[in-house]
Parts: structure tokens; sequence; C-alpha cells
């Protein structure tokens, strides 16, 4: 795996910063989804296969991610760190916001 820092102290700050941006990008999505704008193509896709297959979308999206890192085990192994876990996994925390449940932006 790629180095995650030189420290306990460097890890632990990179796992936090990791974790925030996470909930940042969900938030994100979410309020771009919420006030009908749309969202990024990755996220578009994972909604439409989701809804398509009747599974929810972090569902989805854990099982789509883990598709996707199989290459990255194969070819691009040093490219992988701490994280690029908590972002897979993560993608099953920011279904909830992505579904507008954590951000009402709607009219009305």
């Amino acid at each position: 795996m790629a180095d995650s820092g030189t420290t306990p102290g460097k890890f632990v700050a990179r796992l936090v910063w990791v974790v925030i941006g996470v909930l940042v990008i969900g938030l994100g999505s979410g309020l771009l989804k919420a006030i009908n704008v749309g969202v990024d193509p990755y996220t578009a896709a994972n909604i439409g296969i989701s809804n398509l297959i009747g599974w929810d979308l972090g569902s989805y999206q854990l099982l789509s991610n883990l598709v996707l890192f199989i290459p990255m085990l194969i070819w691009g192994r040093k490219y992988i760190g701490i994280d690029s876990i908590v972002n897979m996994v993560f993608a099953r925390v920011r279904d909830p916001v992505l579904r507008g449940s954590a951000v009402s932006a709607r009219a009305g």
C-alpha cells in the first residue's frame, strides 16, 4: 500500500481529513441532487443503475467501487492508501445524503 504517513500522528491527521473530504463530497452531491441541478456522471450512473435493479444506492455504489478496485490491485497497487479504502467504503454512508434525507433544499 502507499505510504500513509511516517508517524501515527500524521496517519490519524490524514485519516481525519479523508473522512471530512468524503463527507463534504457527499453533502455537495446531495445538495446538487436536492435542488435538481444534477450530479456528476459516475454518481448519476450509479443512481440510475441502482434504481433499475432495485438496490439502494449505497450498496450498489460499494459493489461498483469494489469491481473498479480489482484493476487497481493488479496494476496500481502503489497508489492505494487508506484514503482509497475510506472513500470506497464511505459510499454506503453517503447514500442517505444523496437521497436527500440529510439535505433538504426543496422549495415549497
